[in-house]
């Protein structure tokens, strides 16, 4: 139980938001404290080195400069050595030769660096000193150590090393001190940092918490809720907008759904109720052969009826689902056009009505798909247009303003035409226009939607512009 809040404690984005801005405090601090501590050591290198340099240079000039070396070492240089008191110097300084000889060693000279003298390279005389070595001695005394090449004498110099041993205790302290500091400071500042930044963090996602619980408060039936995003932060508005887009597109698809279920029920009511009446009916008493032969004939129809709506169907949902990708090739569309024609010439004939084409246009699509679209504008043309009219296809390729070329698929009849308030609907599967016209022409509303489905399959559209009493222009526009 413990671990599992941990595990989910570790896991929401306020701890991790919280972490990030511990660690990022944290490193800061560290570079912060990091370049602090290289200063301070670097100034008191620095020091140190400038130190030993004016200390080497005095000696090394005051050895130059008289004969009697003895009353030099033990007085002299003492003396102007003594300007120095702020650091704890020792110094030794031996005639170069076959037999080292001491000629000068304090009294305090830390003995136990002698060893390291020997590995130290020599100074040239006029060359700065630069860096000592720091030897660790006995009681935990630090000593920065340099030797340096001298001459000894003004008449007849001889050859001479000066060693010098700077006690730097108190400064490698001082240093010691500032490391330890400077990370209690980071782990100090980091835990407040943290602590702090939970707070804030915690502080600053409420409003995320706000949005979460109004989208756990809506339901199937409560679509039409919104978040408005009037009253939140400029960081959730987009998202909010988004949602509620989102919501509007499903309050309309499960809308969408429900009555198409409802309308198929209906639609697939109708033909079952009637042949179930019949057949009761026809097994009430007995029949003739010529009764049994027309209740099947019109059962017939109504299966078949049924078969053409289930079939419609299914190309609707093949087409609408994403994974769909359809055959898509190049063809020409007139050979595609003339054949739907020569389907309908029949019907066409009966109602003494013309057909034609004209143009030509190469399309790069699904060829089936193209066909069931232009043969169910073609079919509800038919349909819709009084005998004696005119359907009229025309297949074309424009350009618009940009350059980009368009194939367009033109039907034009003459035949009852839409009114206006149907017009943004006919799309939608099921509807039926005029309830008086629908009665009389059969049909199972689904033929626009399937048109509409295969245009946005396509990437395409469909445009519809009608008039009643004078007919109606279909266009199929699709991207070459």
């Amino acid at each position: 139980m413990f671990w599992s809040s941990v595990k989910r404690f570790t896991n929401t984005l306020a701890f991790r938001m919280a972490i990030s801005l511990a660690l990022g405090s944290a490193l800061l601090q560290i570079m912060l404290c990091a370049s602090l501590y290289g200063f301070v050591s670097w100034q008191i290198r620095q020091y140190n080195n400038h130190f030993m340099d004016d200390v080497t240079s005095l000696v090394q000039a005051e050895l130059m400069t008289h004969d009697n070396i003895l009353s030099i070492l033990h007085q002299q240089i003492p003396q102007e050595l003594a300007a120095f008191h702020f650091n704890p110097y020792q110094l030794r300084i031996v005639r170069k030769g076959g037999n080292e000889t001491v000629l000068f060693q304090s009294s305090q000279f830390p003995t136990q660096t002698l060893p390291m003298f020997n590995k130290l390279p020599i100074y040239s005389l006029g060359n700065r000193p630069g860096d000592g070595v720091i030897v660790r001695g006995p009681q935990g005394r630090s000593f920065l150590i340099l030797a340096a090449e001298a001459k000894v004498g003004r008449t007849h110099p001889q050859p001479a090393i000066i060693q010098l041993a700077l006690d730097i205790s108190s400064r490698m302290e001082f240093l010691r001190y500032l490391e330890t500091g400077l990370i209690t400071l980071v782990l100090i500042g980091t835990t407040l940092f943290s602590l702090l930044g939970g707070l804030l963090v915690r502080k600053g996602l409420a409003p995320l918490r706000e949005f979460s619980d109004r989208i756990q408060d809506i339901r199937m039936d409560s679509l039409n809720q919104r978040i408005h995003s009037g009253h939140l932060t400029q960081e959730l508005r987009p998202l909010a907008v988004s949602f509620d887009r989102l919501l509007a597109r499903l309050e309309k698809d499960v809308d969408q759904l429900t009555r198409f279920s409802g309308d198929l029920a209906h639609e697939l009511r109708t033909p079952l109720t009637n042949m179930r009446v019949e057949t009761e009916v026809l097994l009430e008493q007995g029949r003739t052969v010529d009764e049994y032969r027309h209740v099947l004939e019109g059962n017939l129809v109504e299966l078949e009826r049924l078969s053409s709506l289930v079939e419609r169907t299914l190309l609707l949902a093949r087409v609408d689902h994403p994974q769909f990708t359809g055959q898509r090739q190049a063809f020409p569309v007139r050979p595609l056009v003339e054949k739907l024609l020569d389907f309908y010439a029949l019907v066409a004939e009966e109602k003494q009505m013309t057909l034609a084409v004209e143009g030509d246009l190469q399309l790069v699509a699904d060829p089936h798909l193209v066909e069931q679209a232009v043969g169910n504008l073609l079919s509800n043309a038919i349909k819709y247009t009084p005998p004696e009219g005119k359907i009229q296809i025309h297949l074309s390729e424009v350009r618009n303003g940009e350059r980009e070329t368009f194939g367009v698929i033109n039907v034009q009849d003459n035949g009852f035409g839409i009114d206006e308030s149907h017009l943004p609907h006919i799309f939608t599967r099921f509807y039926r226009g005029d309830p008086s016209r629908s009665r009389l022409i059969t049909g199972d509303g689904l033929g626009l939607a399937i048109v509409k489905s295969i245009m946005d399959f396509h990437g395409g559209q469909v445009e519809v512009s009608s008039e009643p009493g004078r007919g109606s222009e279909f266009r199929l526009i699709f991207k070459c």
